[in-house]
């Protein structure tokens, strides 16, 4: 089976697009969405073998008397995990990442398909998320995590952070704590 590969970066015709309802420009990002080839539900085809369509696969087989599937899927289902994954590697990075800061690094970052657009707008958002471009100005504008003695800081912050990057209370603070690069016994 040929598959429709997309056409030049442009926004799918049954993407949705903004405003929303409060008026709010939406999307905010763009990610592949299209002919996207994923495992699929192996139950779920076993379950409703009338509403599995077999055209979308690419490629099929059997383990333990199970049939699995890799078919090619589209829609939301397929770029919301892209940007998700991408943003949580951000926050590898930076721990105290911000929905403001996201979307400042979309706004710095994003590849824009059509140069003559305002950006964002209702059809591209900010444009095609880059997670390299990204990473980098996110590391270039924001303080880096350092660690020392088991805790995380951002540098210059009187705030503690566990190796989980969940930022810890004043009543927490009965440990070693870091202020700037040293650490001082409160």
């Amino acid at each position: 089976m040929d598959y429709n590969r997309g056409i030049g970066g442009e926004v799918a015709s049954y993407s949705s697009r903004g405003p929303t309802l409060a008026g709010h420009i939406k999307p905010d990002v763009l990610a592949p969405g299209t002919n996207i080839v994923a495992g699929f539900n192996s139950y779920y085809s076993e379950m409703n073998p009338g509403d599995y369509m077999t055209d979308y696969d690419v490629g099929r087989y059997t383990f333990n008397d199970r049939s699995y599937a890799w078919s090619s899927q589209r829609g939301t289902s397929m770029a919301c995990p892209i940007v998700a994954g991408i943003i949580a590697q951000w926050m590898e990075a930076i721990p105290t990442l911000t929905r403001e800061q996201v979307i400042e690094t979309f706004a710095a970052t994003c590849r824009r398909h059509d140069p003559s657009l305002t950006y964002p707008n209702n059809d591209y958002g900010y444009g095609e998320i880059d997670a390299e471009a990204g990473l980098s100005y996110l590391l270039s504008h924001y303080d880096k995590i350092e660690e020392v003695q088991g805790f995380k800081s951002l540098r210059g912050q009187d705030e503690i952070y566990n190796l989980s990057g969940q930022r810890l209370n004043k009543l927490q603070r009965g440990i070693n704590i870091i202020k700037g690069k040293k650490v001082v016994k409160r």
